[in-house]
């Protein structure tokens, strides 16, 4: 099993990692992505395990700080960004149907792009409830159920 490390950027410094539980047997990485990798002889039904890990960072300066006025009058995408960067690459179901309607619902006929993503976030906070649920659903059915895991709205923000 595999973990993603917090990643190196010019305003941040990892100082330190450590494993939390059980050990990480290395660290790889996969795709620029540093992840620590946790090895297991045998998982059953039965087994049960605390493992994870804890960075000590410096970080400073944000780069930018965006208001909608910066976000006005934005040119079209260009030619192969939304080939690489608007992909359901974590199988969050974001082409189901509910998914599609909650986005058109929560846009509605805002054309900022600030504005949209923002209109999105708060369509999310305003229709889904915290509950404690043992794993993480897709957004689509945390959608339809109306409720997401205590500790995992990021995961649909």
């Amino acid at each position: 099993m595999a973990h993603g490390l917090t990643g190196g950027h010019p305003r941040q410094r990892i100082r330190k990692i450590e494993s939390v539980g059980l050990p990480f047997s290395r660290i790889d990485d996969v795709n620029g992505q540093k992840v620590a990798v946790f090895e297991f002889d045998q998982l059953d039904l039965d087994s049960r395990a605390v493992f994870g890990w804890r960075v000590e960072m410096e970080v400073w300066g944000i780069k930018y700080r965006l208001k909608p006025s910066d976000c006005e009058h934005l040119p079209a995408l260009p030619e192969g960004f939304a080939d690489r960067y608007l992909v359901d690459n974590d199988n969050l179901s974001m082409e189901t149907d509910i998914i599609i309607r909650a986005a058109a619902e929560a846009i509605g006929r805002e054309t900022n792009l600030l504005r949209q993503m923002f209109n999105i976030r708060n369509y999310v906070y305003d229709r889904l409830s915290y509950g404690i649920k043992p794993h993480i659903d897709t957004p689509d059915l945390a959608l339809r159920r109306g409720s997401v895991p205590v500790g995992n709205m990021w995961e649909f923000c």
